[in-house]
Formats: C-alpha cells, structure tokens, sequence
C-alpha cells in the first residue's frame, strides 16, 4: 500500500514538470534539472546518451523558473522527506 501512494506523489511532480516544460517550451527534463540544480550543496548528475541529451542539460542552465512555478513543484506531498 505504501508503494502506491510514493507512485501517486512521483507522478504528480512528474505532471508538474509537464505542465511547467509545455509553457516554457522546454523538456520536462530540462525544467527538472533547473529546479534541483536551484539548492546549495546539490551536484546533478544528469544522464546523457547522445549529444542532444547533452545540449538539453546545458540548455537547462539557462531557464530561471519563476517564484510561482517553483512554489507550485515545491509543493508536492512527500517531497520535503526527499522523495
């Protein structure tokens, strides 16, 4: 039972990340990657099987997510446990 309900907060910041990439005209990926690359202390490690993948990372550097959009991912049940 337990499972189910860490499958339900994952898809919900997965749904976020969609809706944030969709106006942004980005991946959700890329706007994952900006939102965790935000706190000290924390070093991504995004994966990259082709160059393309690679330049999607590097363009992730360059979306500043708004107050609001970080507000509303931020806001996900369980993931101040680290989720």
């Amino acid at each position: 039972m337990r499972w189910v309900s860490y499958r339900k907060i994952n898809w919900s910041v997965v749904d976020e990340l969609k809706k944030i990439a969709e106006a942004r005209n980005a991946t959700p990926a890329q706007v994952a990657l900006s939102w965790v690359i935000r706190h000290k202390g924390v070093v991504a490690i995004p994966g990259a099987k082709d160059v393309r993948h690679v330049r999607e990372n590097v363009a992730a550097l360059d979306i500043a997510l708004k107050e609001e959009e970080l507000a509303r991912l931020d806001a996900k049940p369980g993931l101040e446990a680290g989720l």
